[in-house]
């Protein structure tokens, strides 16, 4: 991996989300300069997102993905992987999707949209969710919704299902139990 670098830009309002990503083993193929942060996050709230958040660092937001695009020999589409429920991932989300918008109105903008589930702790979640439809409606080409809890059941699934057949893999005799772990994918969606 080593080698390997994501042609990512990483925005979030609260960093601590971001280094705990750049703790992680995948830490390593995201390259510092392209990420984004701040401190305080967005509240829980969209319109802090969008409207404060948003304009804020919009011209730091389009130089690193201008910066991303220099490497690029023919640019397809855009993909944006954002929470519905909070204020940043719905708020300054969308913001970010509708400035791409405007500085790139040719190239195509996908949107895999994480929308809260039914007994989210958030009151505010489905209000988000509503505001930052509206965006996507206007600015997104193509949107793949996904529901939270669908989202960590799924993964959840899979981890306990790898985890499952390689501790049965013949490389390992019945008494060996190799030890993988598992990290908390919760926190992470």
């Amino acid at each position: 991996i080593g080698s390997l670098r994501a042609r990512a830009v990483i925005v979030d309002t609260e960093e601590g989300v971001v280094n705990q990503l750049l703790r992680s083993p995948l830490g390593e193929i995201y390259d510092q300069r392209q990420i984004l942060t701040d401190v305080s996050g967005a509240g829980n709230n969209w319109a802090h997102g969008y409207e404060h958040y948003g304009p804020l660092h919009r011209e730091g937001f389009i130089d690193k993905v201008r910066h991303a695009l220099d490497h690029c020999d023919s640019i397809q589409c855009f993909s944006l992987v954002h929470s519905m429920g909070g204020g940043t991932g719905s708020g300054l989300g969308t913001y970010c999707l509708s400035a791409l918008a405007d500085e790139f109105p040719r190239v195509n903008r996908f949107v895999s949209a994480v929308f809260p589930s039914a007994n989210d702790d958030v009151v505010t979640s489905p209000y988000n969710a509503l505001l930052a439809t509206h965006q996507l409606i206007e600015f997104a080409d193509a949107v793949l919704p996904v529901e939270n809890e669908a989202l960590i059941g799924f993964v959840t699934g899979v981890l306990f299902s790898l985890h499952s057949s390689l501790t049965r893999h013949p490389c390992f005799p019945p008494h060996v139990r190799p030890h993988f772990p598992l990290y908390d994918i919760a926190d992470t969606l």
